[in-house]
């Protein structure tokens, strides 16, 4: 009878050891599943300020092309009146041959540095047409960089996710098992309790021997 305690001792000290392994683990697992839900809360917040930057880079798409808009409607406008200018020089022109020849250099002049202030403008509005085209241009490939790295994001987030639903059916497992550990030794605690409250005749002082050895027999083959 003694032996068979110390061998139920033995057994309940090592489900014991079993068990604090168990709920060791356990810690670690939910320790490393807090850190994957920081990581994926990083990552939603990277990925939420990569579609505010690639909001903004399309406004500002949009305000480029409305002053480029706004540019060509100024050059057609521009040169409306220069034809217009020039047409009215000209009947002018037409009007005044039989004024002095200073009064027609004067017309000239003038015309000259129209046709000066005209092709400036028109340089100044191409040079802007050309810049606008660069800055589209650069503004298109960011959209394109920021659209490759929200897939990168989106990809890690993806991985993140399955790590994250491996730790919670790994977690299951062990919970499951420290359910069933706890179980066992509930159970071989009410088995014991019983086998200690019976009264032991002299016939049935061997039976709870044989039906103690075959619970721990039972015990040895679970574990």
């Amino acid at each position: 009878m003694s032996s068979e305690r110390n061998n139920t001792r033995d057994c309940l000290s090592s489900r014991k050891a079993e068990l604090a392994r168990t709920e060791t683990a356990l810690e670690q697992r939910t320790s490393a599943l807090m850190a994957a839900q920081v990581c994926i809360r990083d990552l939603e917040q990277a990925q939420a300020a990569g579609e505010a930057t690639s909001r903004a880079l399309e406004t500002e798409i949009a305000r480029q092309q409305d002053e480029i808009g706004a540019r060509d409607r100024a050059l057609v406008r521009a040169r409306a009146d220069f034809s217009h200018e020039l047409e009215k020089l000209r009947a002018s022109a037409d009007l005044a041959e039989e004024r002095p020849r200073a009064a027609e250099k004067r017309a000239l002049r003038e015309i000259e540095r129209e046709r000066t202030a005209s092709l400036r403008l028109q340089k100044e509005l191409e040079a802007a047409a050309r810049r606008a085209e660069q800055a589209e241009s650069r503004h298109r490939e960011e959209i394109q960089a920021l659209q490759a790295q929200f897939g990168d994001v989106r990809h890690h987030a993806g991985v993140v996710e399955g790590n994250l639903d491996a730790l919670r059916n790994s977690n299951a497992a062990y919970a499951r098992e420290l359910d069933a550990l706890r179980l066992q030794l509930a159970t071989a605690a009410t088995n014991r309790s019983a086998a200690q409250k019976r009264p032991r005749s002299s016939g049935e002082a061997r039976k709870p021997r044989r039906v103690a050895s075959k619970v721990a027999t039972r015990k040895r083959s679970a574990s």
